[in-house]
């Protein structure tokens, strides 16, 4: 999975920020910066007002492996 910003297209609204549910997103100089505890949700990408967030699956067993991670942190 990578996820990136488009510095160019983020506003630095910080809704990603708002919907990201591990606290992965920092804002740093007025910009989105996405951390390593990212669970690879897609939710900031869905916030972003500016499509400013880009997300690609190059692992084809991502879904599978994505959802087990979600089972274990609901568990917590």
């Amino acid at each position: 999975l990578t996820i990136k910003v488009d510095p160019e297209k983020c506003i630095g609204c910080g809704k990603c920020k708002e919907e990201c549910f591990v606290s992965a997103i920092k804002m740093k100089k007025g910009k989105a910066l996405i951390g390593k505890g990212c669970a690879g949700c897609g939710m900031c990408a869905m916030a972003c007002p500016e499509g400013a967030i880009e997300i690609s699956i190059d692992d084809p067993l991502y879904i599978e492996k994505a959802q087990k991670r979600y089972e274990e942190l609901c568990e917590l």
